[in-house]
């Protein structure tokens, strides 16, 4: 029993110590962020569509995590400042996709590596094997979790 008991306490600390580490490093993130006058989201959604190119609407809901209503709206911000281009599919012209004008791609070659420097300096105390085990295991949590 005291087995169980332990294992309960140890999962308990690792989810708090987890959630204390993700606020510290999500704290960080967002500071760099925000002193390139932009928000979260909205670099999430540039940086997404600098990564993997043109995205429909759906997708960036999907892969940037916000509410419906905020990626409308991110995404027009986006566009008015002329960084996104919104395009009708050609096929199906319920499909629009957004992609990023040379502004866009020009900001964000000037501010992803830097906040690429911010995220390595942030993990610099770990080796790399350190972080390929961590990135495995924390996989494996949030499958569990994203299946109960």
């Amino acid at each position: 029993m005291e087995n169980g008991k332990t294992e309960k306490n140890a999962a308990l600390k690792l989810f708090i110590v987890l959630h204390l580490a993700f606020k510290s490093i999500d704290q960080v993130a967002h500071q760099h962020i925000k002193a390139k006058d932009m928000s979260i989201t909205e670099f999430g959604v540039l940086e997404l569509l600098y990564h993997k190119g043109k995205q429909t609407i759906n997708n960036l809901r999907q892969r940037v995590l916000v509410a419906s209503s905020s990626i409308s709206y991110v995404v027009n911000e986006l566009e008015q400042d002329g960084y996104i281009e919104k395009q009708k599919c050609t096929e199906d012209k319920r499909v629009t996709y957004i992609h990023l004008t040379d502004a866009g791609r020009k900001m964000m070659d000037s501010v992803f590596p830097e906040h690429k420097k911010v995220i390595e300096e942030i993990m610099s105390d770990l080796s790399d094997e350190e972080k390929y085990e961590l990135t495995e295991m924390l996989k494996v949590i949030g499958k569990k979790a994203a299946n109960m």
